[in-house]
């Protein structure tokens, strides 16, 4: 225990209360769950104090909060803290305190008790009460971290619910009431700064006698506090320039045992996970009883690839269009039009790329609708696939006019040139149509409905 505490400094009293009433708290939430928690630490002769509000907006890039502290209103040098930081992580609250009073030694004084003055414990407010009416109403938690202070807790450290605070400056050469610090840093040329808070708030007491909290008197043990190292510290992205007090204290504790990860006081992390069992997930059980699904798995409600489809459909245009611009160059363009023939090979390339390769269709599911689609690919499809067949056609029916306008034609080898060509004019067109007919096929593969079901 010794050995640890020589590597921490100052002492802390949290105190957090809670911007949101106790019916609130039922109630799960998401992301961080320390917002607007008020934090305050004192030592327990009450030299000096601060208070620090959780603004979750001002977090720094490593999870970080920074409150700073004035450097003028301590009583005694080494009672002067700098600063405090907070941070908060999925399962637990860190807590970093510069001051230039040391923990293991504290500040000797054979008029104190013990004769030695030093640290409070921190108190956790989720009452929705201030400090004084949670204390009385035993609805603090509180961490006692310093062993050798007064508190009867004595060298049982850790975090302890159901607690009443109890003030003993008085007995250490200090303050019993806030409003004696004050008019002591006052009639010293000091300025009173209680970090985030002013000094007129109403939290904490201002005048009641024995009211300067700082020690635990009564209360029951839930969990251990551990001390974080300096190397803990820079892993997590502490900025160790930002206070310069002579020391650090750095501790840590489980957030469960007061809070879940869900945001509910007592709770077990249970009530915000999602189907899937993912904290603040956005998973969901569909219509038909699936987490994550999309409600297509039941119903009569199928998910067709069209991506074979589309491909296949893509290789027969181009060849569509080959063979007529082999036609064209063969035989000439004649009467033909092959702006027309080409401007309709761009419009089918571009409307390929409009269609959904997955596709879902519910035949029998009431929360599905179905909705048309690809109406328009489908007709400039079948209309750019007519136009290059009726090119294809005048190409080569200019081309056979042209050939066989020779008037009468006698001999052997004339009529079997005719003959040939006449074949060959067939064969083209032959050709010419089935290559069409084999996009047109394929066109008509393409879906035309696809099922809209609600979330």
């Amino acid at each position: 225990m010794m050995k640890a505490l020589q590597s921490l400094v100052a002492t802390v009293l949290i105190v957090l209360t809670s911007a949101i009433s106790v019916n609130a708290q039922e109630q799960s939430q998401c992301g961080p769950v320390t917002n607007g928690w008020v934090i305050n630490y004192a030592f327990e002769c009450f030299n000096d104090s601060v208070f620090m509000t959780v603004d979750s907006s001002k977090l720094d890039q490593f999870g970080w909060y920074y409150t700073d502290d004035g450097l003028d209103d301590e009583i005694g040098d080494a009672f002067n803290i700098h600063g405090m930081a907070f941070r908060e992580t999925d399962d637990e609250i860190w807590l970093v305190i510069s001051t230039d009073l040391s923990l293991l030694a504290g500040s000797y004084d054979p008029d104190a008790l013990g004769g030695r003055v030093g640290y409070g414990d921190i108190f956790i407010n989720l009452s929705g009460l201030d400090f004084l009416g949670a204390s009385n109403s035993s609805a603090l938690y509180a961490l006692h971290f310093d062993p050798f202070n007064d508190s009867p807790l004595g060298d049982t450290l850790g975090l302890y619910s159901a607690v009443n605070a109890v003030a003993k400056g008085g007995a250490n050469r200090g303050f019993d009431r806030r409003v004696d610090y004050e008019l002591a840093v006052a009639n010293r040329g000091g300025t009173v700064d209680y970090g985030d808070f002013p000094p007129s708030m109403t939290y904490f007491p201002y005048d009641l006698p024995n009211s300067a909290f700082a020690l635990i008197d009564t209360g029951t043990y839930l969990g251990p506090v551990s001390f974080v190292s300096t190397a803990e510290l820079a892993a997590a992205g502490y900025d160790t320039s930002r206070f310069g007090g002579v020391y650090t204290v750095a501790l840590r504790f489980d957030k469960s045992l007061i809070i879940d990860r869900c945001g509910v006081v007592g709770g077990d992390g249970t009530s915000c996970l999602d189907c899937a069992g993912v904290p603040c997930g956005d998973a969901v059980v569909d219509e038909c009883g699936v987490c994550g699904g999309d409600g297509t798995s039941c119903g009569g409600c199928v998910e067709t690839d069209y991506t074979a489809v589309v491909e296949t459909l893509t290789t027969r245009i181009k060849e569509q269009r080959r063979f007529y611009r082999r036609l064209l160059r063969k035989y000439g363009k004649g009467n033909c039009k092959p702006k027309k023939a080409n401007k309709s090979y761009r419009s089918m390339v571009s409307s390929l790329e409009t269609i959904p390769l997955q596709v879902t269709t519910c035949s029998e599911n009431p929360f599905c609708t179905d909705q048309n689609i690809n109406s328009e690919t489908v007709n400039i499809l079948s209309g750019s696939s007519d136009t290059l067949y009726t090119q294809s056609r005048c190409i080569i029916k200019n081309w056979s006019k042209r050939a066989l306008k020779s008037g009468s034609c006698n001999g052997p080898g004339c009529k079997k040139r005719v003959k040939s060509r006449r074949r060959l004019k067939k064969k083209l067109l032959t050709r010419a149509l089935e290559i069409h007919e084999t996009v047109m096929e394929l066109v008509n593969q393409v879906p035309l409905v696809e099922s809209q079901c609600e979330e």
